[in-house]
């Protein structure tokens, strides 16, 4: 009787396993070996061939470095319990982020706030109505938050309004070096003339200051104030103009 339940036992797994050979499934094989009183009998089980991983998605190259936004944003670090990029102004600028690791954190609007490694140098690239406003490597350190921002302009306002001219923020370093290298004061002046894109208060306040005559100065506001994309701080240029006058007529043109 106990022979006849052996030979029963056998042929069952026997012809399990003959059924298994014959259908033809993208399986892998793996041999099991299962223990019977008295006997060993190995067993092919079949399982699901594991699927492959989706394609990494290749991350974005950064563009060729233009170290620009030293003059325009301050950059402060607060005291936080997570390593955070806080990128709080202006407001609907967008940003690309890239560490000096070689990853690449993303795209993002602003205002936002991003973590990272700290003791990473990270590369902000913030762009404005099509033109590049920022461009520089933001240092995270431990247990604080670092904070970019444009000066003068809260998280609240939307700065990035469209010239007159053209959408985008004019390359102010290259203005400010065109500027630089005409010898008199009306040749500067074409150059300012003939610029196209948005400018920030401290910018024209600085283009300002190339000129040596205070005519020349107030002419400058003249030429750039429909341009300024925070008009909310102009009352800051005054404070390049020494004469009464001068501010008179400053204020006269920033009024229209």
């Amino acid at each position: 009787m106990k022979t006849r339940l052996r030979l029963l036992a056998l042929l069952t797994f026997t012809s399990t396993a003959a059924l298994a050979q014959d259908v033809d499934l993208d399986v892998d094989p793996v041999t099991t070996e299962v223990e019977v009183p008295g006997m060993k009998v190995r067993m092919r089980v079949q399982q699901p061939m594991e699927e492959a991983p989706p394609p990494r998605q290749r991350a974005p190259k950064p563009p060729p470095v233009q170290v620009m936004g030293v003059d325009t944003f301050d950059i402060r670090f607060e005291m936080k319990p997570q390593e955070t990029l806080r990128l709080l102004s202006p407001e609907g600028a967008h940003a690309e982020i890239w560490g000096d690791d070689g990853s690449y954190l993303g795209g993002f609007d602003l205002p936002c706030e991003v973590p990272a490694r700290a003791g990473l140098f990270y590369r902000v690239v913030m762009t404005a109505n099509g033109g590049l406003i920022f461009d520089r490597k933001v240092e995270l350190r431990n247990y604080f938050a670092t904070n970019v921002t444009m000066r003068g302009v809260t998280t609240a306002v939307v700065t990035s309004q469209p010239s007159r001219r053209g959408g985008g923020m004019v390359d102010f370093p290259a203005l400010v070096e065109a500027v630089k290298a005409e010898s008199f004061g009306e040749a500067k002046l074409d150059v300012v003339r003939t610029s196209e894109g948005g400018l920030t208060v401290d910018q024209v306040g600085q283009l300002v200051d190339l000129f040596s005559f205070s005519a020349e100065q107030v002419k400058v506001v003249e030429l750039t104030h429909a341009r300024l994309v925070d008009r909310q701080n102009a009352f800051k240029l005054y404070s390049h103009f020494a004469f009464d006058a001068d501010k008179k007529a400053v204020k006269a043109i920033l009024g229209k």
